[in-house]
């Protein structure tokens, strides 16, 4: 595999496994080279959830499908599996569902930004909006403002993608694996933002 493909996906799908890509919402196999939620089936899955059968039945089909504990991906052409983000941290704004990852990826190119997240905020007219935080590489960075990270987004991917609120912050909270906490980031971000 070329440095590109073993940099941006996890691989192909092995041989004793099968993968499909469904739509988070409706469930349908979506086409190649479309975002979707993973299910895999093979012998290599887990059987279940230890003494609890409701949750097992949350997550295995009655045909063995296994969802991936909500993980988005991308299925190319040549089978290599890109992973895009979790359901449970997708932004519906406006009737359109955005990954956090795939925002956060284009953010974090800026050579001024140390890391970056993103999170949805609840808007009365859209349903939800995305709300950036940004950790500058230097913490006296004065040159950089919302604007500059808004209009880097926008030359960059579609406005409906951009950020409309920009944080900047000089930490993140984070699990005890490092994993940025979306929903605390969503809290703190309406308290600041004055959004209830």
């Amino acid at each position: 595999d070329s440095e590109e493909i073993a940099l941006k996906t996890v691989g192909q799908v092995a041989d004793h496994v099968s993968l499909k890509i469904v739509d988070p919402i409706t469930k349908k196999i979506v086409k190649i080279g479309e975002q979707g939620e993973i299910w895999v089936k093979g012998y290599c899955r887990m059987l279940g959830y230890y003494e609890d059968e409701e949750k097992t039945r949350e997550v295995i089909d009655q045909s063995g499908w296994y969802n991936m504990g909500r993980d988005l991906g991308v299925l190319d052409e040549n089978g290599y599996l890109k992973i895009i983000g979790r359901t449970k941290e997708m932004i519906i704004r406006g009737g359109i569902n955005l990954f956090p990852k795939e925002i956060e990826d284009v953010i974090n190119t800026h050579p001024n930004v140390a890391e970056a997240y993103v999170c949805g905020v609840p808007s009365e007219k859209l349903g939800e909006e995305v709300c950036a935080w940004v950790k500058l590489k230097q913490k006296n960075e004065k040159s950089l403002s919302s604007e500059d990270i808004k209009n880097f987004c926008l030359e960059r991917m579609s406005q409906y993608k951009c950020p409309k609120y920009v944080l900047f912050v000089d930490s993140f909270p984070l699990t005890a694996s490092n994993k940025a906490q979306k929903f605390l980031m969503t809290q703190k971000s309406c308290e600041i933002l004055g959004i209830k």
